[in-house]
């Protein structure tokens, strides 16, 4: 344990002496800190807490593909047409994302998963 208390006081002498290496070691140890919570905080927000609802393992994204565009919604007929011939699911739900922010979900959505009350506003 002293020679911790040794080492300690040896590197704030050459901290004190040298101010520009000093202010970069401390600068690059800030940087490296703050990028480690924000990546942490994204991890957890995203992989580690579990979502917001009931039954979230139920759930599936069914999305279309065309060549003009990556990923495209289904439209109304096609999703009429999934649900109307579903066997591997026990019910389809409808979600579209407006230009406001604003969801559109069909209410069996809702019934379902008993999202939280701020989330179906």
């Amino acid at each position: 344990m002293p020679t911790l208390f040794q080492d300690l006081r040896f590197s704030l002498r050459l901290l004190r002496k040298n101010p520009g290496f000093a202010a970069v070691a401390i600068a690059t140890l800030a940087l490296g800190i703050g990028a480690n919570t924000a990546l942490f905080s994204v991890v957890n927000a995203v992989l580690l807490r579990p979502l917001p609802f009931r039954n979230p393992e139920s759930l599936c994204l069914l999305t279309e593909r065309l060549p003009t565009f990556p990923t495209l919604g289904p439209s109304w007929q096609n999703f009429q047409d999934w649900r109307g011939q579903a066997q591997s699911f026990e019910r389809i739900a409808a979600a579209r994302k407006s230009d406001r922010g604003v969801a559109r979900v069909s209410h069996y959505l809702f019934r379902r998963h008993s999202f939280p009350k701020d989330l179906t506003r």
